[in-house]
């Protein structure tokens, strides 16, 4: 998923335009890339905590995370159930696909849209 954070990134790279979009409802971030990647690690781990993990995130964020992103949509997009290991898990639900499907092709297309932009700007780049 792109990304653009502003910051310099190390190392000797060849120039890549980072994009990133953020999904605002009522002055809250409501969905973003972070929030679809953990929603990608829910869907693959069928945890909200393994999903933290794998993003090395506190369990704690993720479940603010998904707080949020539940409270902002029409329906819950993540539901969890207590229960630890052997009667818990978490489950995207269907709006979560397809609020995931939707997200990503807004960021397809921002890419594509961009480039012939892109092409332009970056032949004004130093080389790295």
């Amino acid at each position: 998923m792109p990304r653009s954070s502003g910051r310099k990134i190390s190392g000797s790279r060849p120039k890549e335009l980072l994009i990133s979009l953020r999904v605002v409802s009522d002055g809250r971030g409501a969905f973003g890339p972070g929030k679809a990647e953990l929603l990608n690690w829910v869907v693959k781990t069928g945890s909200l905590r393994a999903a933290a993990e794998k993003m090395s995130m506190s369990y704690m964020k993720a479940w603010r995370l998904t707080r949020d992103m539940n409270q902002c949509f029409s329906e819950p997009l993540v539901l969890t159930e207590r229960g630890g290991s052997e009667r818990g898990g978490s489950t995207v639900t269907p709006l979560g696909l397809q609020v995931m499907r939707d997200y990503a092709a807004m960021e397809n297309s921002v890419q594509r849209a961009a480039q012939p932009s892109w092409k332009k700007l970056s032949r004004q780049l130093k080389a790295g």
